[in-house]
């Protein structure tokens, strides 16, 4: 038997296409073709596809052998939380019900093989606690096949392999459950794929590469796949993949720019672009450009720290000065507002503004990818311009809060040893916008920040329920580390800080271009949070608090 992904053969997601009947139409064109080429094979192939059928579309599993088609299972259970989406487009098939689509089987299936009876079932149908595998297994089903498109988000592939050994011990059959590997949009999909029998994991394929696997069912076989569970290993497979694939399957672009701040965020960016040249056989210095638009507030320190990085990594470098650019469009600004002084925030997104617009004129000059580098953290609470730093065609570290930008370069340290590297991880991060300006001193401590991102945005705690778990996970003498001006009670000043910042910004990060989704919490207002831009923020009670 071959078992390929959940729709594989439109891809994953298909999202509103499926609403057009000719893309499911086509489908089943294809699927038709695929008989007729195994018309002289005694495989079995299990396909995914879309199906219309009786006006409603249903995301299914296909059973082809000898050039039949021997049956259609739709999926049963549709996800509509986080990430997923299914239930807008798709029909979820009943429990039990057969009926027929074209002369074809089409249900709740169980096939009669000659090695037993299989049952197929789609991604979902398996992780719902009460899905169809159990009922299948009490009508006989001696091997369940899952075509699965499961994202990879932090902690997904140990949830899986809980999954699996639990479900094939508590069913009591045999379980081989098939995973699709690449980019689509925001999604990255490992390609991790498993068989597992009476709680054993008896094969787990490798993930982030796109291959065959074969696994022979004979009591004397053996086999064992890369189990590799490194956190940092698997971030920059999903962050490269995310940018590799967007970069092939757009078809728009030619290479990748970056602006290069000579801060941790652009660094990243620039790192994990380089690790795409090889994934994509590309020669860096071609395909790679980065460019430094310094204004007088940016140190030598940062100058020099883009400048070194872009060398050491072999990629092209320009640095070019925006000032005389700033000056222009200050000069416009104070004509336009009738002002004599321009606010310090005017001043700083000026600079930020004339950035994105010479990105967007190399961009359309070359037909490059410029790669977005804003961090989630500073995202989340408007540290950011619009239609400058928010600016970009991919943003790969948007879902990424700073705490783990900063450990994601020192784990790129940890292989590359570089010295612009060990100079960047010392330099304090700074916007450079105006005279010694701190981001940190701007905002707060970033694992203060991130905490309150994570306690308030993912837990949905209060915030009097967000300060107490901040009292107890940082003392005060902790907090002074971090912040030598801090002073007791400040934390609950910063807790205040944050959501005021956040509530505000909404309008701000729904604004910014996809990026790589890397967990169950992130801004991708169309995968995750779905927050009202326009709210009172009466509900925080900051008053009370």
């Amino acid at each position: 038997m071959a078992v390929f992904s959940e729709m594989c053969i439109a891809g994953y997601p298909t999202e509103d296409l499926v609403l057009w009947p000719e893309f499911v139409e086509q489908q089943w064109s294809a699927l038709l073709r695929i008989a007729e080429a195994f018309k002289n094979s005694l495989m079995y192939i299990a396909v995914g596809l879309a199906v219309a059928h009786e006006d409603k579309v249903y995301n299914c599993a296909a059973l082809v052998r000898q050039g039949k088609i021997l049956g259609i299972v739709p999926k049963q259970e549709l996800p509509t939380y986080i990430i997923f989406y299914e239930a807008r487009t798709f029909t979820p098939g009943e429990r039990g019900a057969e009926a027929e689509y074209r002369g074809v089987p089409f249900g709740d299936l169980i096939f009669d093989t000659p090695h037993g009876k299989l049952a197929l079932e789609i991604c979902e149908d398996l992780w719902i606690d009460n899905g169809p595998l159990m009922s299948r297994v009490e009508r006989g089903a001696q091997m369940s096949i899952n075509l699965s498109a499961s994202p990879w988000r932090l902690g997904i592939v140990q949830a899986r392999r809980e999954l699996l050994c639990a479900r094939s011990k508590a069913a009591g059959i045999p379980l081989v459950y098939v995973n699709q590997y690449g980019g689509n949009d925001s999604l990255v999909f490992d390609g991790s794929s498993l068989i597992a029998s009476d709680g054993v994991i008896l094969i787990e394929t490798e993930r982030w590469i796109e291959n065959n696997t074969v696994f022979d069912f004979s009591p004397t076989s053996k086999c064992s796949g890369a189990r590799s569970s490194e956190f940092f290993s698997d971030l920059v497979h999903a962050l490269t993949t995310g940018i590799a694939d967007y970069y092939v399957k757009t078809k728009a672009f030619d290479k990748i720019g970056i602006a290069l701040s000579g801060g941790k965020d652009s660094a990243l960016v620039l790192l994990l672009a380089h690790d795409v040249t090889r994934k994509l056989v590309k020669d860096p210095r071609d395909f790679v450009h980065a460019f430094s638009l310094p204004t007088h507030f940016n140190s030598d320190a940062t100058r020099n720290v883009a400048r070194d990085l872009a060398n050491d990594l072999g990629v092209s470098f320009i640095e070019d000065s925006i000032e005389d650019a700033v000056t222009v469009e200050r000069a416009a600004t104070k004509r336009l507002t009738q002002s004599d002084m321009l606010t310090p925030l005017t001043e700083q997104n000026i600079q930020a503004r004339i950035r994105a617009l010479r990105m967007w004129n190399w961009s359309n000059q070359t037909r490059g990818l410029w790669l977005q580098t804003g961090n989630m953290s500073e995202k989340s609470v408007g540290y950011t311009t619009i239609g400058g730093d928010l600016s970009g065609g991919y943003a790969p570290i948007a879902n990424v809060p700073k705490t783990v930008v900063t450990a994601l370069i020192a784990h790129y340290q940890s292989k590359l040893h570089l010295a612009s590297l060990d100079t960047l991880l010392k330099l304090h991060p700074s916007a450079e916008l105006m005279e010694d300006q701190e981001d940190e001193r701007d905002l707060m401590p970033y694992p203060v920040l991130d905490a309150c991102f994570e306690l308030f945005a993912g837990q949905k705690l209060s915030l009097p329920e967000v300060y107490a778990e901040l009292s107890r996970k940082f003392s005060d003498e902790e907090l002074k580390k971090l912040d030598p001006a801090y002073r007791p009670g400040q934390l609950k000043e910063w807790v205040k800080k944050f959501a005021r910042l956040f509530v505000t910004s909404i309008y701000k990060w729904v604004q910014s271009p996809q990026g790589v989704h890397v967990s169950d919490l992130d801004l991708d207002r169309e995968r995750a949070l779905q927050l009202p831009v326009v709210q009172s923020m009466e509900w925080l009670r900051l008053n009370d608090f």
